[in-house]
Formats: structure tokens, sequence, C-alpha cells
């Protein structure tokens, strides 16, 4: 259901999109003077078409947002190898802990080792 509103959404959109184009597209080709005057040299393009200066607004965006994007990616998969890293040592740590022999002191009093006492261990006897 979400597949056919997203088609329908864009289709749509895309039919405002060429309506807005073919009813403005005598203004899209007009000339825009983009002037880009450093200390030391000039760097203007001289005259750009408006549909010209729009796509390389959205292409200068597409390509902002990218690699903001790949930054933010990098670094979660830095903090994913790190936590898989800590996650092994803690497994390997709890296994280590898990085959330490079971060594019984005398500081517990004797009724309250298990299978000694009044036989309430739980188990429904």
């Amino acid at each position: 259901m979400m597949r056919v509103l997203r088609s329908i959404l864009l289709v749509v959109l895309i039919g405002l999109m060429l309506v807005f184009v073919l009813q403005n597209s005598s203004e899209l080709v007009r000339p825009v003077e983009i002037k880009l005057d450093l200390f030391l040299k000039d760097l203007s393009p001289g005259p750009v078409p408006q549909y010209g200066l729009v796509l390389g607004a959205l292409l200068a965006g597409i390509l902002i947002g990218g690699i903001w994007g790949l930054v933010q990616q990098l670094g979660l998969r830095s903090r994913l190898r790190e936590t898989k890293k800590l996650l092994k040592e803690r497994e390997s740590e709890l296994d280590s802990l898990r085959n330490l022999p079971v060594v019984e002191t005398s500081s517990l009093p004797v009724g309250s080792q298990s299978g000694q006492g009044s036989g309430s261990t739980g188990l429904g006897k």
C-alpha cells in the first residue's frame, strides 16, 4: 500500500515540476550574471542561465549531503567495530568466569549450603 502511495506521490511531483518548467521556460533560460571577485583574481564565470544556477545549487547540495552522510556512516562503522570488540572481550570474560571452579568457603553458616537444611530448595517437594 505504501509503495502505491509513494508512486502516486512521485508521479504528482514530477507532473508539478513539468508544469512549472513549461510555464516558466522563457524565464529559466534568461542569463544571470554571477560575480566572484576575490582580492587577487576575478573568478566570475560570466552569464549563466538560471536553470544552470538552480541545477548547480542542487548538485552542490547533493554533494554536501552525500559527504556528510559518508562521514557519519564511517563514524558509525567505527563505533560498531569498537562495540563488537568490547562485546567479544566481555563474552570471553564471562566464559572464563563460568569455567572457574566452585570454591566452598567456611564463612557460610552450616545450614545455608545447598542440599542441607530444612529442604526449602524451591523445587516444590
